[in-house]
This record gives structure tokens, C-alpha cells and sequence, in this order.
């Protein structure tokens, strides 16, 4: 997932061209006809008090009065003919349109202003291309945008201010193509021209932008310095405050601080909403899906990174697009939707190569490796990941290194090379400890105890779960806890722990199942099939297979628009859960039940099981439950759904305040929490449990199929 500074963003292009020193001529714009004014009128207004009046005003964020105030004040300049002030009051005005993200009627307006520049007004022309250079990186147009600010540079000989912004200009160009060194010689510049003027708003910016440039280069603390400096230069602007404040909020969220994130943003988002700053609320409705997609609340971050496509959509703003789009498709791999995720991806990186932004490039390559990994991809996965660690490794950017690092971990650890991937996970794991970054340290932590497991040491594994655990928890990372506890359930499983293990599972599947993530809720039914062959209960055993089975099907049913050749890797990956369930079926004379699970698996090699029977592609049903096993299911799902709702009364009631009646709220839930994990560690000792697993083994032994069943049976 991305999250988004504010303040080096891209927009979609618009069909203007704009020359290098000077931009395209247009036609007068239209104002409004209060701007069209009697003498009488006129003469009892200052200009520049209207001028100053719309800086404020547009530092409030109250847009439509800071147009209104100076179209006011343009209508004295063009009456009075003085041409270099009518070019600040119009350059002024496509300011806030920029700001509104109407690209086209600043530019409409910058075009204007640059055919109405008297001779000799250098500092206007500089502004204006300064401008021009604004609106073009906004819509991700580099080359144009540097053209117009170093145009801007050849007039700034008397301008400190031109010259600042050019730098500022330069700058974020420089910055979202990865050139950091670059880009922080063009800011420090830029400062030191501000200082000259004496602007501590335009200084604000740059120190913003500066806070961006490190925190891109993973350099936490430093980014969080310039970002207090800016919030102290930007006392009195509430949209740049609104701004500043977002990106401490990005901070946080890194730092693992979600709840106080979530609230920065939730306030910066209203003010930016209320004052018609499109872009910036573009941005923060990005940070908040990503926030929510990290919690596990999937639907929640959807409509969020949807409404911020849509804006950015509205907008033309081709990095908005892509990074909506990137976290999009992880939700969508998240919620174990591959063939989504990857066209999201795919189209996403089309836009990162178009805009030439590496960073955010090595971020989607990054996400690719994840979606071909569990495809079972394995040399695309690799690929892209050495790509991405390519690309990060180029523009200083750590926490990416890590996080291609621990793709590639995986993809040795899913190969067999156990050795291989310790040692990339432990690469990862020194870059996410000196980052401070809590959230991929936790991650690496869940996955070195898979090391440690494969390696025989068992009391290292649990260790190091239990610490990727407790962190988890921390940040209220509810997907992370249910892979955590489902990994430490196995773990215990093969100690032979297995009341231990059975806890474990039946927690993680409870967290996996409530937040819709279907790849662990696979593994974990998956591995209490297998608790429950081990405790002696095969029929049991096979409703969790059948479970299993049955959502592997629900997802391979998605992957249909991917290549045959991509279903039938995936497939590779999930194989041995359909062995598993055929083999134990057979183990219970139930032969025709096994018959329709290799079906469903497609495989040529049946006479492992069978005699040679082909598949037929009429089983997009699944495995049939029988109705005991149906009802069954239905009361360990009820278990499920008490177990689901006080788990999230209770991460509720941890994200709020403390006081006394919260707590005590809290000492129930855990109680009664406690008690849910007891009913479903004695679930298989029910009398009417035991009463049903007996009845099943003796109907499903001779179970007669139904006619529809022997029809298709006679077809292989």
C-alpha cells in the first residue's frame, strides 16, 4: 500500500502546450460580472487591501471569497491600466484554481496573464512560469514543468521569490523521480531564497517538501523534524497547516501509532473537504484506506481508495490514479481476489512508468512479487523483486529495500531454500530495526519463526511469534495476529501441543474469518483438518478439509480471466489440500466423494487414488457437505460469530479512551472471551457433536448419490 505525501503529487495531462519561456496565449477569461464595476464603485476600494484580504482568505481556506476578492481587485489594476499588478491579481487567481484542481481555467488564466505582461515586469513573467511549471507537475507533465521553471530562473535576477519557487519547482520534479541529492541541493536553495524575502510561507513549503524527501529515504525522524518546522512557519494557513499536519499523520501510521494517525487525518481530511481542496483530500483519503486496509476492515478501505480514484479521476491526476489504483489491488490481495489485484497493479505501474516515478514504481513492482508469489509465479515473482530492490536500492529509499527483501525471502523460504531466505529475511529485519518501522518488523519477526520452525528449533519459533504477536496487537493489525496465531498453531501441532495448537487456530480463524481474508482462512481450516485427523476425528477432519477446499474453489473461480497456464500454477500451490482430502476420504471407503475432489484438482495422475477418471469441469459447485456435515459446520460457525463479535466489541473498546466503565466492559469481554475459546476446545467432546460424527460415519460409508451426481460421473 502507498501512502501519500501531500505536496509531490502528479496530474493527468491536459491537451495545452505551453512554450519554454512563455505560455500558450488565450483569450481573456470570463469574470464573473460583479467584477465589472462602476468608477463610483472602484474608487471606494483599495486594491490592495483586496489583495491582501484574498492572501488571507486563501490561507483559511475559504477559496471562492479569495477569487471573489481578487477579481475585485483586477478589475482597479485593468481600469486604471497598471498592467504588472493586473498579472498578480490574475497570477493569484490561477493559484487558487490550482489549489481547486481546475487546471484548465488556471491555465486559461497563466496564459492570459503572460500576454498581458507589460515589458520589463520580469518578476510577474517569473511567477507566472512558475505557475505554469505547478500546473503541469500536477499533472505529472516533468519535462514541461521543468522547462517553465527554468525559464523562470532566467528572470529571477531581481526576484528572489521567482527564484525560490523555481527551485521549489525543480525540486519536487527531482524528488519524484528518485534524484534525492538532487532534489535537496534545489530545496536548500530554494530556502535560502525565501529567507531573502523573508516569506515564511513559501519557506513552509519547502521545509514540507523537505520533511517528504525524507521520509521517502525512510529517515523518520528527520522528516518528522522539518515537518514541525513547517507546521511552526505555517501558523495562520490552515489549508498548509491541514497539509503538514496529514504528513505528520503519515509519520505516525509508519511509526505505528494508527490511532493518532487516523485522528490527524480524519480532522485534516474535514477542513481540506469543507475549503474544496481536491488534491490534498485526494491524498488523505488514500492514507486512511491504506490505514483501514492495515486493520483488516477491507470494505472500509475500499471506499476510500474509491472515492479518492474517482477524485483523482475528476482531477486528470495521473499519480492520484495510480496510487489509488496500487491500493486498490491490496485490498484486493488481501481479501485473496489475485486476478483483480494484478490488473490493479498492472495498470497502476503503466501510470508510475509514464510519470517516471521510481519510487512509487518499486513500491507496485514490490506488490506485483506478492500477487505472482501466490500465484505460484515464481520467476515473474523474483523478477519484479529484483527490479524493485534495483530501483530502491538506487534512490535510497530503505524501507522498500526491506520490503523487496522480504518478497524475495519468501519466494526462497516457498522453495525449499531455508537457508537462502533466513538470511534474506534477516537483511530486511536489520533495515526495518534501524527504520524503527514496527509494522514490517513484526513481519519479519512471523516469518523467521517459520525459519526457526523448519529449522528444529521449536522454542525459538514460538518466541519469536509470540513477540510479531504482541506487536500485531499493537498496532491493532488484526490480519497480522490471525497469520501469527495460525502459524503458531502449527507450531504446536507438530510439538504434539495440541489443546495449545486448537486455541491458537480456532482465535486465528475467528480474526481471519471476520476480516475477510480468505488466504489464511483457507490455511487455517486447512490445519484444523489436520488437528482433527491428529486428535482422532476423520469425519470431522474432512468437513474442515471440505471448507477449505471449497474457498480454494471460490477463488480459483476468479482467476478465470488469467492465462490457463496462470490458473494451473496457482493450482500447483494448492494441490496437496485436495490430495489430502481425497486421500482421507478414501481412507473412509467414501470413494465417490474422493473422485469428485480429484475431479475438482484436474490431475491425470488418479490412478494414485483411482481408476483413471477425467475431469470434467462440472464441479464448479465444489465439494458437497453432506447435511451432517452441513450442520456440523453451522454450530462451529456459530461458535465463530460469538467468538467474532466480542473480538471486535473489544478491539473497539481498546481504540477508545480509558476510564473506569471501559475498563470494567473490558475485564467482560475478556471473560467472556475465554470462555468462547473453552466451547470450542470442548466442541468435538459435545454430545450432540459426538452424536452427529457417529451418525456421518455410518450414512457417508454406503451413501447413495444423487441422480444429477451419477449423471456426471458417467460422463469421466
Amino acid at each position: 500500500m502507498q501512502l501519500l505525501p501531500v505536496g509531490m503529487r502528479g496530474r493527468a495531462s491536459l491537451a495545452l502546450a505551453m512554450g519554454l519561456a512563455v505560455a500558450a496565449v488565450v483569450g481573456p477569461v470570463a469574470l464573473p460580472a460583479r467584477t465589472v464595476e462602476t468608477a463610483e464603485a472602484l474608487a471606494e476600494e483599495a486594491p490592495a487591501d483586496l489583495m491582501d484580504q484574498g492572501l488571507e482568505q486563501y490561507r483559511q481556506g475559504q477559496l471562492q471569497a479569495a477569487i471573489a476578492s481578487y477579481q475585485r481587485a483586477l478589475a482597479h489594476y485593468q481600469q486604471r491600466g497598471l498592467g504588472a499588478e493586473a498579472v498578480t491579481a490574475l497570477n493569484r487567481i490561477a493559484r487558487v484554481q490550482i489549489t481547486l484542481g481546475s487546471f484548465a481555467e488556471a491555465l486559461a488564466l497563466l496564459g492570459q496573464a503572460m500576454a498581458q505582461s507589460p515589458a520589463g515586469n520580469e518578476a510577474g513573467q517569473g511567477e507566472t512560469l512558475n505557475l505554469i511549471g505547478l500546473v503541469h507537475r500536477r499533472q505529472g507533465n516533468d519535462e514541461r514543468a521543468r522547462q517553465q521553471h527554468r525559464a523562470a530562473l532566467q528572470l529571477a535576477a531581481t526576484s528572489p521569490a521567482v527564484a525560490a519557487e523555481a527551485h521549489h519547482g525543480l525540486g519536487a520534479i527531482a524528488a519524484r523521480q528518485g534524484n534525492y541529492g538532487q532534489a535537496l541541493a534545489r530545496y536548500r536553495r530554494a530556502l535560502r531564497h525565501w529567507r531573502q524575502t523573508q516569506d515564511r510561507w513559501g519557506a513552509a513549503r519547502t521545509l514540507h517538501n523537505l520533511g517528504n524527501l525524507y521520509y521517502n529515504q525512510s529517515d523518520y525522524p528527520q522528516a518528522m523534524a522539518y515537518y514541525q518546522r513547517a507546521l511552526q512557519q505555517r501558523r495562520g494557513d490552515r489549508l498548509g497547516e491541514q497539509r503538514t499536519l496529514q504528513a505528520i499523520g503519515r509519520v505516525l501510521q509508519t511509526q505505528g501509532q494508527i490511532e493518532a494517525a487516523l485522528g490527524v487525518y480524519q480532522k485534516a481530511l474535514a477542513v481540506l473537504q469543507q475549503a474544496g481542496d481536491r488534491a490534498s483530500a485526494g491524498v488523505l483519503l488514500s492514507n486512511i484506506g491504506a490505514l483501514q486496509e492495515a486493520r483488516g476492515e477491507y470494505a472500509q478501505a475500499l471506499d476510500y481508495h474509491q472515492q479518492a480514484l474517482t477524485l483523482a479521476q475528476a482531477l486528470g491526476d495521473r499519480q492520484g490514479i495510480a496510487a489509488a489504483l496500487d491500493n486498490l489491488g491490496g485490498v484486493q490481495y488481501a481479501r485473496g481476489r489475485y486476478a483483480e489485484a494484478l490488473t490493479q497493479y498492472q495498470r497502476a505501474l503503466g501510470l508510475h512508468w509514464q510519470l517516471g516515478d521510481r519510487l512509487n514504481e518499486g513500491r507496485t513492482l514490490v506488490n506485483l512479487g506478492g500477487v505472482y508469489e501466490r500465484l505460484g509465479r515464481y520467476p515473474q515473482a523474483l523478477y519484479v523483486l529484483q527490479q524493485a530492490t534495483a530501483i530502491h536500492q538506487a534512490i535510497g529509499h530503505r524501507a522498500g529495500v526491506a520490503q523487496a527483501l522480504q518478497g524475495m525471502g519468501d519466494l526462497r523460504q516457498q522453495q525449499g531454500e531455508t537457508a537462502a531466505a533466513a538470511a534474506t529475511y534477516r537483511a530486511a529485519q536489520e533495515i526495518a530495526q534501524t527504520l524503527g518501522d514496527p509494522s514490517l518488523g513484526a513481519s519479519l519477526l512471523n516469518r523467521l519463526g517459520g525459519i526457526y520452525a523448519e529449522q528444529g528449533h521449536p522454542d525459538r519459533a514460538i518466541a519469536a511469534y509470540g513477540q510479531a504477536l504482541a506487536q500485531r496487537q499493537t498496532l491493532g493489525d488484526r490480519p497480522g495476529q490471525g497469520a501469527t496465531l495460525n502459524n503458531l498453531a502449527v507450531v504446536y501441532l507438530h510439538q504434539g501441543d495440541l489443546e495449545e495448537a486448537e486455541t491458537a487456530l480456532h482465535q486465528a480463524l475467528g480474526i481471519l474469518r471476520a476480516v475477510g481474508e480468505r488466504y489464511g482462512e483457507r490455511v487455517a481450516l486447512a490445519n484444523l483438518g489436520s488437528l482433527l485427523e491428529r486428535q482422532g476425528h476423520p469425519q470431522l477432519a474432512i468437513a474442515f478439509y471440505k471448507a477449505a477446499v471449497n474457498l480454494t474453489e471460490a477463488v480459483r473461480g476468479e482467476l478465470a480471466p488469467l492465462a490457463p497456464l496462470e490458473q494451473q500454477a496457482y493450482l500447483g500451490t494448492v494441490a496437496g489440500l485436495y490430495r489430502r482430502l481425497a486421500d482421507l476420504l478414501l481412507q473412509e471407503n467414501r470413494v465417490l466423494e474422493a473422485q469428485r475432489v480429484v475431479d475438482l484438482l484436474k490431475v491425470q495422475e488418479l490412478d494414485d487414488y483411482l481408476r483413471t477418471v477425467r475431469g470434467n469441469g462440472q464441479t464448479a459447485a465444489g465439494v458437497e457437505a453432506v447435511p451432517l456435515e452441513q450442520q456440523l459446520m453451522a454450530d462451529y460457525q456459530a461458535l465463530q460469530n460469538q467468538a467474532i463479535a466480542v473480538g471486535q466489541a473489544l478491539v473497539a473498546l481498546r481504540q477508545s479512551p480509558a476510564t473506569p466503565e471501559q475498563r470494567q466492559r473490558l475485564a467482560e469481554l475478556t471473560d467472556q472471551q475465554r470462555q468462547v475459546t473453552r466451547q470450542f476446545v470442548e466442541f468435538t467432546r459435545r454430545p450432540d457433536v459426538a452424536e452427529r460424527v457417529r451418525q456421518l460415519s455410518q450414512t457417508t460409508r454406503d451413501r447413495s448419490l444423487p441422480l444429477a451426481s451419477l449423471r456426471q460421473l458417467s460422463n469421466n
